[in-house]
């Protein structure tokens, strides 16, 4: 009990202390929805969202290099130390680089079901004219959960996951697509921002995927699927 407390009274106290807030936006893991509800509680230019070239890079839409990625994201993409908040489709390789607050800000994010976020990725880069049409889940970028979490660009294997487990335990929060309705009133309220209505701002369109693709996904994506496991065993709603 007392630990619980301490553990709320220090959070409260984080956040009374550092103002900056990081959102990982993890691409297709409801990151619409809840900028939606961040950028509400800041003026425009008190934070910084994804641009579409910043999607195009991170999202598999283009090939690149990561090490080109992270030089172009370095050089046009800057961070504002002024900046209240940051949301966005960055990867913590280059907040850790480029956020001179990123070790005392409020860090959260968003984590789904792997299979899942795969399948919706499919379906986003489907619809966008600026990115390069997938014909296939199975051209969607594999483990891209680890991928947006691991504080090394060029980390693969076994070091990938291993990376993206320790910046799960850097962060302050760590919500999930499926309870997000009931995980997002206790995150407001620890940041001291008023609640705003959790609005899905996205709807999937059910598709037929061919259940040996669904196999393939699965093995693509064991990283991340692993990497889910271990969050859904150790990050509860009441942690938040």
């Amino acid at each position: 009990m007392y630990k619980k407390l301490a553990c709320i009274f220090f959070l409260c106290f984080f956040v009374a202390l550092d103002s900056h807030i990081i959102f990982i936006h993890i691409p297709k893991c409801a990151g619409t929805s809840m900028n939606s509800m961040l950028r509400k509680q800041f003026p425009q230019k008190n934070l910084i969202l994804q641009e579409r070239y910043i999607e195009s890079l991170i999202y598999g839409g283009v090939e690149n290099e990561y090490s080109d990625v992270m030089d172009t994201l370095l050089k046009k993409y800057p961070i504002n130390p002024k900046y209240e908040l940051v949301s966005g489709h960055f990867p913590v390789w280059y907040l850790k680089r480029n956020h001179m607050h990123y070790s005392t800000a409020f860090k959260f994010t968003v984590l789904r079901d792997p299979i899942e976020r795969v399948l919706s990725n499919h379906r986003h880069l489907k619809q966008q004219v600026h990115l390069t049409r997938s014909s296939s889940p199975l051209g969607v970028k594999p483990n891209l959960m680890c991928k947006m979490l691991a504080s090394d660009y060029s980390a693969e294997g076994e070091d990938l996951l291993r990376q993206a487990i320790e910046t799960l335990n850097e962060l302050d929060a760590v919500l999930f697509v499926d309870n997000l309705q009931e995980s997002v009133p206790s995150l407001f309220k620890t940041l001291g921002l008023p609640f705003v209505k959790v609005e899905h701002a996205n709807k999937s369109i059910p598709m037929y995927i061919n259940p040996k693709h669904l196999e393939i996904i699965a093995k693509n994506n064991e990283l991340d699927i692993r990497l889910y496991k271990y969050a859904v065993e150790h990050f509860k709603p009441e942690r938040i």
